[in-house]
C-alpha cells in the first residue's frame, strides 16, 4: 500500500528511532524496507484518515529477520522488541504530521484475520506499551524534531491466534494490510551495544579448555540421545530442578540447549574435577551453567537466548550479554554459528532478583526450559 504524498513525512518516526535521525522521505512499502533494510514481507502501512488528520500506522513483524535491519542500530528498540520473537508479535507505529500529545488513534480498534481461524480482536492484556500512554492515544514528538510530526509505539502480541506460516491480515478501522510471512531463516543476528550494561561479579574468566571432556556419555545424550530432564539429572546425580533442556530446530537447523543451575548440589553430581574448578566461583551466585551442541551446524546469537520470570501481573524478559556471560568455551558470547559437533559452554549470571524460591524460564525461539523453586523459603 503506498501512503499518500501529504503523509510522506511520518514515515519518520519509525526511521529516526531505527537510524538515530536518518533522514529519508518514503512513501511505499517497498522504499520503507530498502530505507530501514526490512525485508518487504515484514512490513506493512495502514494509511487511515482519523479525526480529519492524516495517520500512518507501520506494522513490522517481529522475528529474527526484522533484526537484520536497521533496528540493529537502534539499542533501545533492538532490546525492547527482541523479546518478542517467536511471539507472533507486531510493531506497531501511529504517526501524524501534526506536534500532538493525543490523537484519535484506538489500539482498540485494531484486529487480525487469517483464513480457517477466529478473527483475533485483541485487548488491552495483548498489548506492550513502549510509549507510555500509548493504550489511550498518548503520542510524543518524534525523534527527528517537530517538523516531522508526532507518533507513539507498542507491541501486540498474537501468540497462537494465527500461524505464522499462512497469510494474515492486520485490520484498523476497516483498512486491510496484507501480510505473508516467508519462512526463509535469518542469518547470523548482528550484536548491538546496549544502553547500560548490568555488571555482575565476580568478574569475567575466559575458559580455553572445553568442558565435559571427561563426561562422554552426557556428549552422546546431547548430540543423538533422549535430552529429557530426568535422564541428564541422573547421568549428573543431580536435582531434576537443576536442569533444564530443549531442542530449538529452525528448517533443517537443530541447537540441543541443556543447562544447570549452578547450586551446591552440583558439587557431589558427576561433572569432572576440572569442569567443578572451573564453575566452583560461580555456585551459589545465581548462575546456570549452559551447553550448546549441534549436530546440523546452525547459527546462534546470545541476543537470542532470553530469561522470562513473571512480573507483578505480567512476564518480563531480559538478555545476557556483557558481563553477564562466562565464556567456558572460547568465544562464546561472540558465537555467530556453531559447526556440527562442536560443544559450546559458558556461564550465566542471573539477575539478582533472580532467586531459588521463583520459577523463571530460559528461552531460545520457540524453545523453552523451566525451572521450578529449588528449595522451600
Amino acid at each position: 500500500m503506498r501512503v499518500r504524498a501529504a503523509g510522506r513525512n511520518l514515515i519518520l518516526f519509525f526511521l529516526c528511532l531505527v537510524f538515530a535521525g536518518f533522514s529519508v522521505l518514503a512513501q511505499s512499502v517497498d522504499q520503507i524496507a530498502s530505507q530501514t533494510g526490512l525485508d518487504q514481507d515484514l512490513v506493512g502501512v495502514l494509511d487511515i484518515n482519523a479525526g480529519g488528520s492524516e495517520l500512518a500506522i507501520i506494522v513490522v513483524y517481529i522475528n529474527e529477520r526484522a533484526f537484520q535491519s536497521g533496528i540493529s542500530k537502534n539499542p533501545n528498540l533492538y532490546h525492547r522488541l527482541f523479546p518478542y520473537v517467536g511471539q507472533n508479535a507486531l510493531y506497531i507505529n501511529p504517526t501524524v504530521e501534526q506536534v500532538v500529545s493525543y490523537s484519535a488513534f484506538s489500539p482498540s480498534q485494531f484486529s487480525v484475520e487469517q483464513s480457517g481461524k477466529a478473527t483475533f480482536y485483541p485487548t488491552a492484556t495483548d498489548w506492550v506499551e513502549i510509549t507510555p500512554g500509548f493504550l489511550g492515544g498518548s503520542f510524543q514528538v518524534n525523534p527527528g524534531g517537530a517538523s516531522y510530526g508526532s507518533g507513539s509505539e507498542g507491541i501486540l502480541v498474537v501468540g497462537d491466534r494465527i500461524d505464522p506460516a499462512q497469510p494474515f491480515w492486520v485490520v484498523y478501522q476497516g483498512q486491510r494490510v496484507y501480510f505473508e510471512i516467508s519462512q526463509t531463516v535469518a542469518g547470523p543476528l548482528t550484536a548491538v551495544t546496549p544502553t547500560s550494561v548490568p555488571t555482575t561479579v565476580p568478574p569475567r574468566e575466559q575458559i580455553e579448555t572445553p568442558p565435559l571432556a571427561d563426561v562422554t556419555d552426557l556428549e552422546e545424550i546431547l548430540l543423538q540421545g533422549d535430552l529429557s530432564v530426568g535422564i541428564v539429572a541422573e547421568l549428573l546425580s543431580v536435582d531434576p530442578r537443576l536442569v533444564g533442556s530443549f531442542i530449538h530446530t529452525a528448517g533443517d537447523d537443530e541447537l540441543r540447549f541443556l543447562f544447570v543451575r549452578l547450586e551446591e548440589a552440583v558439587r557431589t553430581g558427576t561433572l569432572s574435577p576440572e569442569l567443578l574448578s572451573r564453575i566452583d566461583p560461580y555456585v551459589g551466585a545465581n548462575a546456570v551453567m549452559v551447553w550448546i551442541v549441534t549436530s546440523t551446524g546452525a547459527p546462534f546469537s546470545i541476543y537470542n537466548l532470553l530469561l522470562e520470570r513473571p512480573h507483578g501481573d505480567g512476564i518480563t524478559h531480559e538478555l545476557f550479554y556483557g558481563d553477564n556471560v562466562i565464556d567456558l568455551t572460547e568465544g562464546f558470547a561472540s558465537l555467530n554459528y556453531v559447526y556440527p559437533g562442536q560443544l559450546q559452554a559458558a556461564i550465566l549470571l542471573l539477575p539478582s532478583s533472580v532467586n531459588v524460591h521463583e520459577p523463571f524460564t530460559m528461552k531460545y525461539g520457540l524453545g523453552r526450559a523451566t525451572f521450578l523453586p529449588f528449595s522451600t523459603p
